[in-house]
C-alpha cells in the first residue's frame, strides 16, 4: 500500500517540476505604471519585415529593401524574432503572410509586428469607394491588365483577413508605400499612459500617407518610425512607445520634414473586440542579442519605468482649460488672462500659453499641454449665433475627423491659443492653423441689459479681445439671437 503513495508523490513532483520548466521556458514581457504596479503583456515579440524594390513591371525603389533590413536589424536589436522578405513574388508574399498567421500567430501571449516597404496602388470600385493594395515583385499595373493584377496585388481586404485570424492579442502593421492612406476605417486614438487596458487585444496599423500621395523612395517615413522606436515616439513620458503614439508621432514628424508633402494616418481597426489595447515596445535598458538571450533562457524583459522625470517637457502637467462658457465682465476677464498667463497684447504682452501642437494629418491638431483637439481651419465663412449652432450641428452629424462632440470653446481656451509674437502670415497664433479664421467666436458673455448680451471673440490677426455689439435675444424665442457681427468658429473637443 506504500508504493502507490510513493509513486503518487513522485507523479506530484514530476508535474510541478514540468509546470516550473514551463514557466521557465515562457520567459515573457512585462510592463510597470506609473503607479508601480507590473502588467503582464506578451510571452515575446515577432515581426515580418518586408521590402520589395527590384520590380518586374513598376518603377524601381532601390531604398525599399535597404529600409526593410534596416527596420529589421533595430527590430532585432529591441529583442524581436524577425522574418525578413527581400522582393518577393506574389506566391511568396502570401506564403509569408500565411507564414505569419499560422506560424507567428498561433500564441496568444505576443506582439506581433509587419512592415511593407513597396509599392501600392488605389483602385476606384463601383460604389466611389477606394480599395487599397500592396504590389509584390512580379505584379502587372493595373491600368495595362487589370485582371492579372488582380490575381497577383495583396488587397486591404487580405489584409484585413490577416489581421482577423491572427490569434496574438496585440498586432501592429506599418506600410510605407504609395497610396496607401486609404486602407481601413481607421478609428483614431490619442496617446495615454500604460495602464490594465494597454494589455487589450488590438490591431494597429501605420500608413506613410493618404491615398493620394506619392510617398519617395528616401523614404522619410521610415527615417522618423526609426527616430520614434529610440524613444521619440514616447508621447507620455511613461518610458514606453505604444503604437498610438508612434502613429501620432510620424503624423507630426513626417508632415513636418516633407513640407507637408505625406501625411501619415494611423489608428485602431473598427472591431469592438479588437481596439481596447495598445501594442507597447518595452524600452528595456537589455538590448540586442544580450536581451534575446535572456528570453531565450526565459529571464522576464521587465523596462524599468523611471520614478521622476527630469526632462522640462515631459515633466509638465497637463493644463485643465474651463471648458463651459460662463458670463464674464471685465474684471473678471482681467483676472482670467494673468492666472492663466495669457498674452493678450495691451493686457499681459508678456504671457504665453505652453502649446505643444501634434499635427493629425485629419484637418485637426491636438495640443499635448491642454488636452485639446481644434480645428486647423474653421467655419469657412463668417457666422452669428444661429449660424454657429448650425455649423456645430453639421460638424457632430458627419463626424468631423472621427468625433461628434465638436463644440463652442470658451474665451479661455481661445486664449489658450494667442502667440506672443505673429507669424508668417502676420497672425498671433501657430502657423499650423489656417489663415482665414482671424476672428472667433468664443462662447462667454458679458450681460448688458434684461435679455441682452455681449459675446467674446477673439483676434488673432490683432491678438486681443473684442466684444461685439450688442446681442438680442427674442422674447418667446430662447434659441435665436441676433448678432451685428459676424465672426468665425472655431471649433473644439476634449482629446481624450
Amino acid at each position: 500500500m506504500e508504493r502507490p503513495y510513493w509513486f503518487s508523490s513522485l507523479s506530484l513532483l514530476w508535474i510541478l517540476l514540468l509546470i516550473s520548466l514551463s514557466s521557465i521556458s515562457y520567459g515573457g514581457i512585462e510592463i510597470t505604471d506609473k503607479q508601480g504596479q507590473v502588467i503582464p503583456l506578451y510571452k515575446d515579440y515577432h515581426a515580418l519585415v518586408v521590402g520589395i524594390g527590384n520590380y518586374d513591371k513598376w518603377p524601381k525603389l532601390p531604398a525599399a529593401v535597404n529600409d526593410a533590413k534596416e527596420v529589421a536589424g533595430k527590430l532585432k536589436e529591441m529583442g524581436f524574432v524577425v522574418k525578413l522578405v527581400s522582393d518577393p513574388t506574389a506566391v511568396e508574399l502570401r506564403a509569408a503572410l500565411n507564414e505569419m498567421v499560422y506560424g507567428m500567430g498561433t500564441e496568444v501571449n505576443r506582439g506581433i509586428l509587419f512592415y511593407f516597404a513597396g509599392h501600392g496602388e488605389t483602385e476606384v470600385l463601383a460604389d466611389k469607394t477606394k480599395m487599397g493594395y500592396i504590389i509584390p515583385r512580379d505584379c502587372p499595373l493595373l491600368s495595362q491588365n487589370p485582371i492579372e493584377f488582380a490575381s497577383h496585388a495583396i488587397s486591404m481586404k487580405d489584409i484585413d483577413s490577416v489581421s482577423l485570424r491572427i490569434h496574438s492579442k496585440h498586432l501592429l502593421m506599418v506600410f510605407d508605400s504609395c497610396f496607401s492612406g486609404g486602407l481601413f476605417t481607421l478609428v483614431r486614438s490619442i496617446p495615454h499612459d500604460i495602464s490594465e487596458k494597454s494589455a487589450l487585444p488590438v490591431r494597429q496599423y501605420i500608413t506613410a500617407g493618404k491615398q493620394d500621395e506619392q510617398v519617395p523612395d528616401q523614404s522619410m517615413f521610415k527615417r522618423s518610425f526609426l527616430h520614434g522606436l529610440n524613444g521619440d515616439a514616447d508621447l507620455t513620458g511613461d518610458g514606453y512607445v505604444t503604437g498610438s503614439e508612434l502613429g501620432m508621432y510620424l503624423s507630426d514628424k513626417v508632415v513636418n520634414y516633407t513640407n507637408r508633402g505625406q501625411h501619415p494616418q494611423y489608428g485602431r481597426i473598427n472591431n469592438p473586440d479588437l481596439d481596447k489595447g495598445d501594442f507597447v515596445f518595452v524600452a528595456s535598458k537589455d538590448k540586442g542579442i544580450h536581451s534575446r538571450a535572456r528570453a531565450e533562457r526565459g529571464e522576464k524583459m521587465i523596462a524599468s519605468v523611471p520614478k521622476e522625470v527630469t526632462d522640462p517637457e515631459v515633466q509638465r502637467k497637463r493644463i485643465a482649460l474651463r471648458s463651459g462658457p460662463i458670463e464674464l465682465r471685465e474684471p473678471e476677464v482681467d483676472r482670467m488672462i494673468m492666472q492663466g498667463g495669457f498674452f493678450v497684447r495691451y493686457k499681459n504682452p508678456k504671457g504665453g500659453f505652453p502649446n505643444d501642437f501634434v499635427d493629425n494629418g485629419d484637418g485637426t491638431l491636438t495640443d499635448k499641454a491642454s488636452g485639446l483637439m481644434w480645428q486647423k481651419s474653421g467655419s469657412p465663412s463668417r457666422l452669428d449665433a444661429n449660424d454657429i449652432k448650425r455649423s456645430l450641428d453639421e460638424l457632430n452629424t458627419r463626424k468631423f475627423a472621427g468625433y461628434d462632440d465638436w463644440r463652442t470653446p470658451t474665451l479661455e481656451e481661445l486664449c489658450s491659443l494667442l502667440e506672443a509674437a505673429p507669424n508668417k502670415k502676420g497672425l498671433y497664433i501657430s502657423d499650423l492653423f489656417a489663415e482665414e479664421q482671424k476672428v472667433c467666436w468664443s462662447g462667454d458673455w458679458e450681460e448688458t441689459s434684461n435679455l441682452s448680451k455681449r459675446y467674446y471673440a477673439v483676434e488673432y490677426d490683432t491678438g486681443t479681445l473684442y466684444r461685439p455689439e450688442v446681442g438680442v435675444e427674442n422674447v418667446g424665442m430662447p434659441s435665436s439671437i441676433t448678432r451685428t457681427g459676424r465672426f468665425f468658429l472655431k471649433a473644439v473637443r476634449k482629446a481624450d
